[in-house]
């Protein structure tokens, strides 16, 4: 999710969820400062918009890659050549 910072009047992003908190952290911005993402209809505090993310919006796994079914079939192969 794209957010992004407004702070003195001017306009900063877009930034990801960790990005801000990382500037946050070293001081570049502020809970007070303004941000907006997606789906808001108004700028907010940072604060706010940040606790509007959903939790761990960021740490959503990849989907797993379905198997096509070769590696059962290596097995079996391997299982048979060897006499089992």
């Amino acid at each position: 999710m794209e957010i992004y910072v407004s702070k003195d009047n001017q306009k900063f992003g877009p930034y990801t969820e960790d990005e801000v908190r990382q500037r946050m952290a070293s001081g570049r911005f502020s809970e007070s400062d303004f941000g907006w993402h997606e789906g808001l209809t108004s700028w907010l505090p940072l604060s706010q918009v940040l606790a509007s993310l959903p939790v761990g919006f960021d740490a959503i796994p990849p989907v797993p890659k379905r198997s096509s079914g070769l590696a059962k079939a290596s097995f079996l192969i391997a299982m048979i050549g060897l006499g089992f």
